[in-house]
């Protein structure tokens, strides 16, 4: 079950449905909402057709007289209503079931979306225009159906999963972005072909399972058709938390972390993520040579934190020179 308490002072217009309630849209003053399991004692099981689109199709609209209203409590209500540019992050409840088509269409500023693992039905072009959407963070075991392949695939940008059912993640995926193009033929049948690894990787799923060994043998293939910024996180990620990560895996995550050890501590630079920075180190994939280069590339961008632990690698891995310097003392005759 979601942990998180509902946005206070969310305003919630819905309709039942079959298995609970269907939310229309939403009106609140806070642009992270978290939505309840629950609206009057209906569980949300769906969200409507272009919920959060900045425009709503009156045709996808049920008629106003039977729209219900429901209303969290413990602040003051605000009406203004959270879709399009006014949406950054939304968490889901468990509940939920359905999400459909063009729900969060031109949502260009969400980033991320927290969400149950009892998807079951997804609309078409949900995700449109949501260019800023990188993160998903289920609330579902890396083993368990998970309901993310009908997502993903409507998703064809970069995007991180992280799988944390709790309060700790146990894994986390990066699925790259990929093209998909659709010819006619003479005989009038359309065609789809697909550029990029990112397709494969979204194809990793069986029965709603995320497979673990066919999403890590895809990354011979992905190092040449995929930037190195976007393959060295989602490396990394995996070395971070392997959850079902074999050894042969392990060695070719390590062995192209080693390839572009730059083009990692940069990202991780840009991200300023301390921690994916302490968790690199700990694999002692960095000689001298790339702590220096690293430790330069923190000094440019005047990052005091990740200087200091790279500073302290650097120490580590040169514990002779330490041990000198320490035992050197001055005489006067």
């Amino acid at each position: 079950m979601c942990k998180n308490s509902p946005t206070p002072g969310l305003i919630l217009d819905y309709v039942p449905c079959p298995g609970g309630a269907r939310l229309v849209r939403v009106f609140s003053g806070d642009p992270c909402p978290v939505l309840p399991e629950t609206l009057d004692g209906l569980p949300l099981v769906e969200l409507g057709d272009y919920c959060f689109a900045p425009e709503q199709r009156s045709s996808c609209l049920p008629p106003e007289d039977t729209i219900h209203r429901c209303i969290t409590p413990d602040a003051p209500t605000c009406e203004n209503r959270i879709g399009g540019g006014f949406l950054n992050t939304i968490t889901l409840p468990d509940s939920l079931r359905q999400i459909g088509s063009c729900a969060f269409y031109n949502c260009r500023s969400l980033t991320e979306i927290q969400l149950g693992s009892g998807i079951q039905n997804v609309g078409s072009d949900v995700f449109l225009n949501t260019f800023a959407l990188t993160q998903l963070t289920v609330r579902a075991r890396p083993d368990a159906p998970c309901g993310l392949f009908e997502i993903l695939n409507n998703i064809q940008t970069d995007v991180r999963v992280l799988f944390r059912p709790e309060d700790t993640i146990l894994a986390a995926a990066t699925y790259p972005e990929y093209w998909m193009d659709v010819e006619e033929s003479p005989a009038h049948i359309f065609l789809q072909t697909y550029d990029g690894q990112g397709f494969r990787y979204r194809q990793c799923f069986k029965d709603q399972v995320p497979e673990w060994d066919s999403y890590d043998a895809i990354l011979a293939q992905s190092c040449s058709s995929n930037p190195a910024r976007i393959i060295t996180q989602l490396a990394l990620d995996r070395l971070r938390w392997p959850f079902a990560l074999s050894e042969e895996a392990r060695n070719a995550y390590c062995a192209y972390l080693k390839q572009n050890l730059t083009v990692c501590t940069a990202e991780l630079l840009k991200r300023q993520d301390s921690a994916a920075l302490t968790d690199l180190l700990a694999l002692d994939l960095m000689d001298e040579a790339a702590l220096q280069t690293a430790s330069e590339q923190a000094r440019k961008a005047e990052n005091a934190l990740f200087a200091a632990l790279l500073s302290d690698a650097l120490a580590k891995k040169q514990p002779q020179k330490a041990a000198k310097k320490e035992n050197r003392y001055d005489f006067d005759f």
